[in-house]
């Protein structure tokens, strides 16, 4: 009687491989998710391919009786795919004026020019080297970018990019993995 209640070493070796099913289960959820992001990061990378042929610039400032009256900007696409809705903002320290319209289709090159406002336009000493640009376009993708000067283009993201979901399947892993292990050890211990 007493060898039929007491776990036999089936029970325990089925415990044992119990027990550790939740880590390995774990373990392979981590590995997961660092796949997952990896690729996450290639597919951005990609997407960031034709945004960094997409190349902006200031190219001449109009003067007239000493005031700077309008800046000429041009943006050079040097991708196969054209752009579209292209703006643009010429800062210069902490003021800035932003272009009229926007472009709406750019193939290789366009140029566009700023008149200045009479009033609180652009400081009266503006020379190329003090002022930056910003252009705002869409991708032949419709992805949304912003690259000012020579610097990396960013993505602008107008809706949830999942960030979050890969945190929240790492806590259900881990919650799961332990209400494993604790019915596992209830169950060996009970038996």
């Amino acid at each position: 009687m007493l060898a039929q209640e007491s776990p036999t070493i089936t029970d325990w070796l089925q415990g044992i491989g119990t027990i550790l099913a939740a880590p390995i289960a774990a373990i392979a959820v981590l590995l997961t998710v660092r796949t997952l992001r990896s690729e996450i990061r290639l597919r951005r990378d990609a997407e960031a391919t034709a945004a960094r042929l997409v190349l902006p610039d200031v190219t001449t400032i109009s003067m007239s009786r000493g005031r700077p009256t309008a800046i000429t900007w041009t943006v050079n696409n040097h991708g196969t795919a054209p752009i579209f809705d292209v703006r643009a903002r010429i800062r210069a320290g902490e003021r800035h004026v932003d272009s009229d319209l926007a472009l709406s289709v750019v193939t290789q090159h366009a140029e566009q020019e700023i008149v200045l406002p009479e009033q609180g336009g652009m400081p009266g000493h503006l020379n190329l080297d003090g002022l930056s640009i910003e252009v705002t376009f869409t991708d032949a993708a419709g992805l949304v970018w912003q690259r000012r000067d020579r610097r990396i283009p960013e993505r602008i993201v107008q809706v949830h990019d999942g960030r979050e979901s890969a945190w929240w399947l790492l806590l259900v892993a881990a919650g799961c993995g332990a209400v494993a292990i604790v019915l596992s050890l209830v169950a060996l211990l009970a038996g």
